[in-house]
């Protein structure tokens, strides 16, 4: 059996506490800004990503 070498639990615990310490002295209003730009991002990514595996059209 291979180790692992990407551990999820421990992604997932630093990615809260990253959080956690960037939005502890904001306001309410400012930490839901903050999580709608992280899923206008998501969403321009998947929107590039479907984008860019269109078949191209021949000229």
């Amino acid at each position: 059996m291979k180790p692992k070498t990407f551990d999820a639990v421990l992604e997932s615990r630093r990615w809260k506490a990253a959080v956690a310490e960037k939005t502890q002295t904001m306001s309410r209003e400012q930490v839901l800004a903050f999580f709608d730009k992280d899923k206008v991002l998501l969403a321009l990514a998947k929107m590039r990503q479907a984008t860019s595996q269109l078949p191209k059209t021949l000229s």
